[in-house]
């Protein structure tokens, strides 16, 4: 992978994490409709989507705090690759339970190009 597309990609997980986990935690109602979890108000719903947040923005800014650090950048493009993966793993495991809908979908999808983007990224980092 040339080092320009790589450096782009690393910068574009990074600003993702960063972004998606800030939303979730300020707004945690809202990142449920948009990750298609339709989940009923209540401090356990609450809890959970800013957990998921301060995960992805912990993640976004490992990768951007270390990105002139190969070593360091490639564990932290891995730890996201892996977190994700399972957010992907998850919505295929919903996909057979009621309530499953396009978002589930399009979260599983979303998650197997960024768990792919960070992995390849990682593979060019020495």
């Amino acid at each position: 992978m040339d080092e320009k597309i790589q450096a782009q990609i690393t910068l574009g997980l990074g600003v993702v994490g960063i972004s998606a986990g800030t939303l979730t935690v300020v707004a945690p109602g809202v990142a449920s409709k948009l990750y298609g979890f339709n989940l009923a108000e209540s401090a356990g719903r609450d809890i959970a989507m800013r957990a998921f947040g301060i995960r992805d923005l912990a993640l976004g800014i490992g990768i951007l705090a270390t990105r002139d650090q190969p070593k360091a950048n490639k564990l932290w493009l891995q730890l996201f690759g892996l977190s994700i993966s399972g957010d992907g793993v998850a919505a295929l495991l919903a996909f057979r339970k009621p309530g499953a809908n396009f978002m589930t979908f399009v979260a599983f999808v979303v998650s197997v190009v960024f768990a792919a983007a960070a992995f390849a990224s990682s593979n060019n980092r020495k």
